[in-house]
């Protein structure tokens, strides 16, 4: 917390548009540092760009997704997030409806063959998606399970 606040002493944290966070999440008290990135994307609450990384080189996110999912907040629109496996993508991609876009970054080759994460994704929302070699990147649409809101089916 200390951090955080010597931080917003140097610069207005509501004026920051994009974040980026390279944490070295195996050498640090989880909690506290889940915490504390918690702390700061409130205070950061024009942040519609956040970018999450474990700052040790091929090391990933993949036990901590949960934790991140609960305090990533509605006003973050993109999200890149590095070298996390199949499983956790659905995981982010289920809780963070919110997202209009998401990058999943990889530093050496994808662990999962994008068409997985694909089929899976087509079955639950419209999306658009571009591969490259070491990024899957998806622009989300709505939910197909999600009905009109009221005021618009009377209105149609």
């Amino acid at each position: 917390m200390g951090s955080n606040e010597f931080l917003s002493t140097l610069i207005d944290l509501s004026h920051l548009t994009t974040l980026e966070l390279y944490v070295d999440f195996d050498h640090c008290s989880l909690s506290n540092t889940i915490k504390n990135i918690g702390y700061l994307l409130k205070k950061t609450y024009n942040v519609h760009s956040l970018t999450l990384s474990n700052s040790f080189c091929r090391s990933n996110l993949n036990r901590i997704v949960e934790n991140f999912c609960s305090i990533i907040p509605y006003h973050v629109k993109h999200l890149d997030i590095y070298d996390i496996d199949l499983d956790n993508t659905k995981i982010l991609l289920e809780r963070l409806q919110h997202l209009s876009s998401v990058s999943f970054v990889f530093f050496l080759d994808m662990p999962f063959s994008p068409t997985e994460i694909i089929g899976w994704l087509s079955q639950r929302r419209d999306f658009t998606y571009l591969i490259d070699k070491n990024c899957l990147s998806i622009w989300l649409g709505r939910n197909q399970n999600s009905q009109s809101p009221q005021w618009l089916q009377t209105n149609l």
